[in-house]
């Protein structure tokens, strides 16, 4: 098996792409819609670390027993990616941290 390479400068550029995807109205507001994510389900599914690594492109490592998975290596690099990705959006495209 081999492990996955991280290059985040380039994984935050896909997760990037995803979340301008994944924007919606939100109709919810008495007077005007709302731009946002799904708060539950921002990529899709509700899987949101296994989301953010197929999106990325990362081959399942890991083995639950049952069947192949993401290891719990990946899994935590996908939420360092989606904690990094509102900075890197503001230092891209203009906004304040």
């Amino acid at each position: 098996m081999t492990s996955t390479t991280f290059d985040i400068e380039a994984d935050l550029g896909r997760l990037a792409g995803a979340f301008f995807n994944n924007l919606e109205w939100d109709e919810n507001q008495p007077y005007y819609k709302t731009i946002g994510l799904d708060s539950k389900r921002p990529f899709g599914n509700q899987d949101m670390e296994g989301d953010i690594l197929a999106i990325i492109g990362a081959n399942m490592e890991g083995d639950n027993g049952e069947e192949p998975c993401y290891s719990s290596k990946q899994r935590e690099y996908a939420r360092t990616l989606y904690e990094k990705l509102l900075p890197w959006l503001k230092t891209k495209y203009g906004g304040e941290e």
